[in-house]
């Protein structure tokens, strides 16, 4: 069966599980980690009990804005192309970074236009 993908006659692209995969559980560990870093945050300022320990709150403050520290550090560890651009920006650091396995490979053209066949379903109301 042939699809019709940007203005020309192409086989039907299957959909690369493994890749979708892995950026969901990127997504998931990016959520996470945002929400232990700013759960505290949340709920000390949401039931503030009268305890006010600057301390508390520094630490609690800081553990938050370490969420945006550990994003980039996170992009790095699972994502190839963020590890290349890094390595692009930065390339003497490149012998102190640690060896990343390679990402997997894509299967489908991201340019590709995924066209679903539909199935005409004709329903008359009366």
């Amino acid at each position: 069966m042939l699809y019709r993908a940007s203005g020309h006659w192409s086989q039907p692209v299957r959909v690369d599980m493994v890749f979708k995969t892995r950026t969901f559980k990127t997504i998931l560990f990016l959520y996470i980690c945002f929400s232990l870093c700013w759960l505290p945050y949340a709920t000390h300022f949401l039931w503030e009990d009268g305890i006010h320990a600057k301390y508390i709150e520094i630490c609690i403050t800081m553990l938050g804005f370490l969420n945006c520290a550990l994003n980039p550090v996170i992009y790095f560890v699972r994502i190839k192309k963020f590890r290349e651009a890094c390595h692009e920006l930065f390339p003497k650091m490149k012998k102190i970074w640690p060896k990343m396995p390679a990402r997997t490979r894509r299967k489908i053209n991201p340019s590709s236009v995924y066209e679903c066949s539909e199935i005409a379903h004709s329903t008359t109301i009366l």
